[in-house]
Parts: C-alpha cells; structure tokens; sequence
C-alpha cells in the first residue's frame, strides 16, 4: 500500500526534525516538520478515501464516530501543548525542560496511545477496511520512531532527568501508579 510508505515517510522526516533539533541546524525544524505532517496527513486521507466499507455493529461505530476526534485532540494536546510548540518543533534547537506530568506521567509517549485509538476509531468510525488493516503498520512505524527518539535524541538531550523518568515512568502502556500521577497532575505542571 502506497499510503503506508507516506506515512513511514512521515516517520522518516520525524527522525530528521528529531536530529535537526539535536544537532541545532537552523531553520530546518519547520520544513522538516511540515514534511512529516504532510507524509502522515496524506497516508491518512489516501487510506480513508480509497477503501472498502466494511459494516460493524452500529453502536460500536457510534461509539468511534466519538472516541476519534477525542482521540486525535488528545494526541495534539499531548505533542503540541504539553511540549511547548515553538520551542519544542520550530524554533532552532530543542526544548530545555523535560515534560513529565499530565500525559507524560502516563507513559513517555502518550502520543502514540492516542494515535493508535485515533486510528482504530476513524477506521470503524468510517468503516475503511484499508485503515483498519494499515493501522497496525502505522503504530508500528510510530513505536520504531519514539524508540529512536529514545536511543539517540532524549538521553543526549535530557541526561540524567531523562534516565530517572525512563525508571519512574513506562514506556507506552501506563501502570497503575502511571494512571494516578496523570490523574494528580493532567493539566497542572509540576515544574
């Protein structure tokens, strides 16, 4: 599926946002962001439009036709707000303080858990067939690309904070004292 390959694309420019910002290379971040979006937006779209329909029991779709924009909203909460855009995705660099309450004391990429329920519920709520499949494929290439970040970007980053929050904090599916710290500090910050 040529949808799949865009969106791995998208991963694909992530990881050089990712090095751009390690390495400080100026004024790459925007375009190298944009890139990624756009590999991920067109994937996205090109799935939904070209697919069979497939037929799930109405209040499950229901049920997604709600959960999808939830989902996606809190995705854009989790990347674009709890990180501080501009300096977290544009600007020259990269942030210089840990994000680890709301979301983040939830696991360290809550992004994913809210793309993987964005993608499953916008293919039942739409009845694709192709994203449905596709899926799987797609949160696969957004665990490869959070563990890069892992491996190479935050320890150099972050250092030592980031080695005590990779201890105290799991790395895609939260644990019960995960789910009681995002409970205590969603929408405050603890900094």
């Amino acid at each position: 599926m040529v949808e799949v390959l865009l969106s791995f694309s998208g991963y694909a420019w992530g990881m050089l946002h990712d090095l751009a910002a390690l390495k400080a290379v100026p004024r790459v971040k925007p375009y190298l962001l944009a890139m990624s979006a756009l590999g991920h937006s067109f994937a996205f779209f090109g799935l939904l439009r070209r697919s069979s329909r497939f037929n799930p029991p109405p209040a499950l779709r229901a049920l997604c036709m709600l959960l999808a924009p939830l989902s996606w909203a809190a995705m854009f909460y989790s990347i674009m707000v709890e990180i501080p855009f501009r300096k977290g995705w544009v600007d020259e660099g990269h942030t210089d303080q840990i994000v680890t309450d709301g979301t983040y004391a939830l696991a360290r990429h809550p992004g994913v858990i809210w793309f993987t329920f964005a993608l499953f519920t916008s293919a039942i709520a739409a009845r694709s067939r192709r994203l449905l499949l596709a899926a799987p494929f797609m949160v696969a290439g957004d665990v490869m690309h959070v563990a890069f970040q892992e491996r190479v970007v935050l320890v150099e980053v972050f250092g030592d904070a980031y080695r005590t929050y990779q201890r105290t904090t799991p790395f895609l599916i939260p644990t019960p004292s995960s789910l009681a710290k995002f409970v205590r500090t969603v929408g405050r910050r603890e900094r």
